[in-house]
């Protein structure tokens, strides 16, 4: 199992983080399936991603592993060639921000997955932390200006 992960602080409680990630994840999961209402553990959509070693896109199935509230959010996804687990962790600090650690768990069906993730794992560990961060950054953006109600998913942004 191959993993990476990256930390980020936000000026928030780790309740308010919490709301904007099950919303944006709500949001993410009705892209591809409009009949989820609400995400629970086992919540699961068809959808396509990119392989992190060829690129292409290919049928993914993506369900939700863990959803421990104001403390942690999981996912896995299952494709023909493997699996990735994602998890945001939630500690709050004592300046009153919390700290975000986003990890992402790489598994792959044979060795020539493996291998070739291997050969591209030290430039795609430099993307991956920049989209990641990007990502975070923008989570942190959504929980700082969001005004609209998190609990039904829909996020209005300022």
């Amino acid at each position: 199992m191959k993993q990476v992960s990256t930390k980020y602080k936000m000026k928030a409680t780790p309740q308010r983080v919490y709301a904007v990630i099950l919303a944006e994840q709500l949001r993410y999961f009705q892209f591809y399936d409009a009949t989820v209402t609400e995400l629970q553990q086992g919540t699961t959509i068809q959808t396509q991603l990119r392989t992190k070693t060829s690129r292409k896109l290919v049928p993914a199935t993506m369900t939700i592993t863990q959803l421990a509230q104001n403390a942690a959010f999981s996912s896995a996804v299952a494709y023909h060639g493997g699996a990735i687990a994602q998890t945001f962790a939630l500690t709050a600090c004592a300046d009153g921000q919390t700290e975000v650690t986003y990890t992402e768990q790489n598994e792959f069906d044979d060795k020539r997955g493996d291998l070739n993730f291997d050969t591209v794992s030290l430039l795609y560990r430099f993307f991956y932390k920049r989209a990641v961060t990007k990502r975070l950054k923008k989570l942190a953006e959504i929980v700082e200006n969001d005004s609209g109600d998190l609990q039904t998913g829909v996020a209005r942004h300022a």
